[in-house]
């Protein structure tokens, strides 16, 4: 499958559809440069849907927790709308 390339408020974006996976770069100018989120859409034996997300961070733990903690935030909000079929 082919990946998508954008720019969102700085942060590069890539997006793999066909495994339904989104990275995001970390802007030079972020706490936590350099760093990457991987975000998965994953089907669990249940059926529900979940994002499976891995991070690598190079920064420092405060910044780098910091980040998680987003990311965590963000992804409640994107299994909200799934499950709501937005």
């Amino acid at each position: 499958s082919w990946v998508s390339f954008r720019e969102e408020a700085g942060w590069t974006i890539a997006e793999e559809r066909g495994t339904r996976t989104i990275w995001s770069f970390t802007p030079a100018n972020h706490p936590a440069h350099p760093s990457a989120v991987r975000r998965q859409v994953v089907v669990t034996n249940d059926g529900s849907l979940t994002l499976k997300t891995d991070v690598s961070c190079q920064a420092t733990k405060a910044p780098c927790d910091d980040l998680v903690r987003d990311f965590d935030a963000l992804n409640e909000q994107a299994i909200r709308a799934m499950r709501q079929g937005r």
